[in-house]
């Protein structure tokens, strides 16, 4: 029995170090499963090089720290290869600890095998796109879909949706606001993460704070 695609029109039968059916059960169907996967990519997509870089500088609680929560970032979105990568290496950071001059033999090895997982994974999640630029072609195409002023959705009315859990409309409210300079592309950025990660208290937060008084 086929399961249909996976992230990016994957087979999920062949992604490799990902148990795309826990993640499905896990998450509470496909979609919300694939958003966490591609929240879980933006947020690590390159700790492999700063945990590269923080064990050049020899900062081993820096780099145990990121690693740390990679390995349960992994657990969290059913990333089985990637969590036993970063448990591997984990291990050899508190056995090896970092040397004074080249990295033991043992531990390029479990990096080098952290790094290929992660970036396995971040591949599973959906290609990298400049951020600019996905944000400015996802409200160009939210722009191009408004029905007119009836189809803007203001602060309050997207606080109102939001506390009931609903999102329709929410996007293209958010894209509204960048696109009238009431918000920065970096602050645009984020909650349209935030919106697509499900994360609606932190959402309702940020909103708030734009908007004290509930009168825009």
């Amino acid at each position: 029995m086929k399961n249909g695609p996976g992230v990016g029109g994957l087979d999920p039968v062949g992604i490799q170090g990902v148990d795309w059916g826990a993640g499905v059960v896990r998450w509470g169907g496909e979609t919300a499963y694939r958003q966490a996967l591609r929240g879980f990519a933006r947020r690590h997509a390159r700790d492999g090089e700063r945990v590269r870089a923080a064990l050049e500088r020899c900062e081993l609680d820096g780099a145990k720290a990121l690693v740390h929560a990679v390995k349960g970032g992994a657990g969290a979105v059913a990333a089985t290869g990637l969590e036993k990568a970063a448990r591997a290496l984990e291990w050899a950071l508190d056995v090896d600890g970092i040397p004074t001059g080249p990295l033991p033999a043992g531990l390029v090895v479990r990096l080098e095998g952290f790094e290929s997982a992660l970036s396995g994974v971040v591949a599973v999640a959906g290609p990298d796109v400049n951020v600019v630029e996905a944000v400015s072609a996802r409200c160009a195409g939210q722009a191009s879909e408004a029905a007119g002023p009836e189809a803007q959705v203001g602060i309050g009315e997207m606080i109102d949706r939001l506390r009931l859990g609903r999102i329709q409309g929410v996007e293209e409210g958010l894209c509204a606001l960048g696109g009238a300079g009431v918000v920065s592309r970096s602050d645009l950025e984020r909650w349209l993460e935030m919106l697509e990660d499900l994360e609606l208290e932190s959402l309702l937060v940020a909103l708030r704070r734009i908007n004290p008084g509930g009168s825009f």
